[in-house]
């Protein structure tokens, strides 16, 4: 079976499954139609600086490769990756930007890669780290659970660590095309890698991301519960943030569903909230889509004028 099959048997049985649920559990998406629109506002204003954060971060990051952004064009591929890993199946987004980069600004496929993994490592030491100091907060007992959670973040953060800070060594050039593929990628990692100041930047702007993720979610609590428990919003997100790398679905749905309602024990919650939480996150984003969708109406309306 292909991926694109996969993908689309994934996709299917989720929306199928999560459909079914709703219709035989009406209360559970009660909540979305009694939310008022200065939640929602707070929510997609907060969704607006995250947007922004990853324009940062992404003008920041090329820098390193000798591609200067503008504002427009960094908010730009921001705005393509958000849509299409939302809307789109297999992280379709993070495929366009690539694709965007590769063609606009000839950057090859080894600094791709190693943009793409930067991002990727940075994203899940961050997650790990927050969510194993949540994990060690909220649990009061030594379950299964909480250990294999504690084991696994444990064993991400590690290797994140480990992978950011290493330097790799690039061996002589060889005339098979993968292992000359797999030096140049070694080549630009290390280019990341050997300018601390750059990884700091970026790490402190991921980390605000992070924090900009779960005020959304701390607005929500509030909203649904009148109550912010601060680490298990926190490990809630980590979850949230795990579900979006790993997707094959379209916004990560039935992935990041799954993730959550393995955890409910640790988060306190019952089956019902934790899906009127998710189904108000997934509407609010529906509506925040319409601000990077008018960024790309923008983008094209600019180059067929121009």
């Amino acid at each position: 079976m292909n991926k694109d099959k996969l993908t689309l048997i994934v996709s299917l049985f989720a929306l199928i499954f999560i459909s079914f649920y709703l219709i035989n559990n009406p209360n559970s998406y009660e909540d979305l139609l009694r939310i008022n629109i200065f939640t929602v506002l707070i929510v997609v204003t907060l969704k607006t600086l995250t947007l922004l954060l990853n324009s940062i971060f992404n003008h920041q990051l090329l820098k390193v490769y000798n591609v200067n952004l503008n504002f427009f064009e960094a908010l730009y591929i921001s705005s393509v990756t958000f849509l299409g890993n939302f809307y789109l199946p297999a992280r379709s987004g993070a495929n366009f930007r690539l694709l965007y980069l590769n063609k606009v600004h000839a950057l090859k496929s080894p600094s791709i890669t190693s943009l793409f993994f930067y991002f990727v490592f940075v994203t899940t030491l961050l997650s790990s780290f927050f969510g194993i100091v949540s994990l060690i907060m909220i649990n009061q007992t030594n379950s299964f659970l909480f250990l294999a959670s504690l084991i696994f973040l444990s064993l991400i953060l590690f290797c994140s660590i480990y992978v950011l800070q290493k330097k790799y060594k690039v061996q002589t050039v060889s005339k098979n095309a993968f292992y000359i593929w797999v030096n140049k990628t070694k080549k630009e990692w290390n280019i990341i890698s050997s300018n601390p100041k750059m990884q700091f930047l970026l790490i402190f702007i991921t980390m605000l991301n992070y924090f900009l993720f779960a005020g959304e979610l701390a607005i929500i609590f509030k909203f649904l519960f009148e109550r912010t428990p601060f680490f298990e919003i926190f490990y809630f997100n980590s979850l949230s943030i795990f579900s979006s790398l790993v997707s094959i679905t379209p916004a990560s749905i039935g992935i990041k569903e799954a993730m959550v309602l393995i955890s409910t024990d640790i988060l306190g919650l019952n089956l019902n909230s934790l899906i009127s939480i998710l189904v108000i996150e997934r509407a609010v984003s529906v509506v925040f889509s319409m601000i990077p969708l008018t960024v790309l109406i923008s983008n094209s309306l600019k180059n067929k004028f121009n």
